[in-house]
């Protein structure tokens, strides 16, 4: 029988709130006139059963800081990790009412609940570098699972979820990162040891999203489904794919020309993003026109984008691009 905990427990001395993690227990049988459970492809299972304990660490971790953390900066982060994981938390329920139980959570864990009975123990300043620093590599490991789960996942549901959360992700692992910057740097702690996992995750996880070790970046930038990547990430080398200038909101190609293809090179800016690159990584830019007679103000945009020394670059006139757009921009950068 599948059993959901949604419960307030005592760990470590912390409230923490346990998410739907199921018990190992049998299966029931299916009711008649119901439809069947969908089974956990191995991936699915393993994204399910670490969000779930990785959002138990955000609210017992977030709880401590909202109250020990010692700028208000650290504290308002605390608060939208602990709501942004709850809300992660009742989505999972709704998805997971129609899915087998997936299995407890077992990796981390211990290194989670270290980590909580750490900073249970710290003060002041020495509070504040470990949190950050254990959020830093949390944020980390976090974009991995993601990651991970939009390459291998088998559960349509569970794919488009991590599609759409892997941006707000992306967004917690930048606040972690700027937070970091105020925060005490060069101590050698024993949550340097313990954080080490979680990098250690990380890594793992990106060397396994696909067999071949290609992470793909981006998945924002088009609709859950599409049989392509924005940029894929392979070894130190990003590949981004042809990108149009539609409009990041409406995704309608814009009037302008001018506004078609700064939105182009921005949509390249935002997956060397996802891959933590930058415009001056790009090595390879290739541009696709519909008209060659608008390559001067191309070029003159392009100049806005890059620096010197200049990626290579390759520029053609094309019959027709896709859905009328009259630009198109890929690249591959290496860092």
């Amino acid at each position: 029988m599948r059993v959901i905990l949604l419960t307030a427990v005592a760990i470590l001395g912390v409230t923490a709130i346990l998410l739907p993690l199921t018990t190992s227990a049998p299966a029931a049988q299916t009711p008649a006139g119901s439809a069947p459970l969908a089974p956990l492809g191995p991936a699915d299972s393993y994204f399910v059963s670490q969000t779930s304990l990785g959002t138990l660490f955000q609210v017992d971790s977030g709880r401590l800081a909202e109250t020990k953390g010692t700028t208000q900066t650290i504290r308002s982060y605390a608060e939208l990790m602990e709501s942004s994981h709850i809300a992660v938390n009742n989505a999972l329920l709704a998805i997971l009412k129609n899915k087998t139980p997936a299995p407890p959570p077992t990796l981390l864990r211990a290194a989670y609940s270290t980590m909580v009975s750490t900073l249970q123990d710290e003060t002041g300043q020495t509070f504040d570098a470990d949190h950050v620093r254990g959020q830093v590599n949390y944020q980390k490991a976090n974009t991995a699972l993601y990651q991970y789960e939009i390459a291998n996942g088998t559960d349509p549901d569970l794919r488009a979820f991590a599609q759409e959360r892997l941006p707000k992700i992306q967004d917690h692992l930048a606040r972690a990162l700027k937070l970091q910057g105020g925060a005490e740097e060069g101590r050698d702690t024993r949550m340097d040891k313990l954080i080490g996992c979680l990098l250690a995750v990380s890594l793992r996880l990106s060397a396994a999203s696909t067999k071949s070790g290609r992470t793909p970046v981006g998945a924002e930038l088009v609709a859950a489904g599409t049989p392509y990547s924005p940029g894929v990430l392979a070894g130190g080398t990003l590949y981004v794919s042809g990108l149009p200038g539609s409009d990041p909101e409406t995704h309608a190609l814009p009037s302008d020309f001018g506004v078609e293809a700064r939105n182009c090179f921005d949509d390249v800016g935002r997956v060397l993003k996802d891959a933590h690159l930058s415009y001056s990584d790009v090595v390879s830019v290739q541009i696709h026109l519909a008209d060659m007679s608008e390559f001067d103000q191309v070029n003159s945009i392009y100049k806005s984008y890059f620096t010197s020394p200049y990626p290579a670059r390759t520029t053609v006139q094309v019959a027709k691009l896709s859905q009328g757009a009259r630009i198109e921009v890929a690249a591959i950068a290496n860092k």
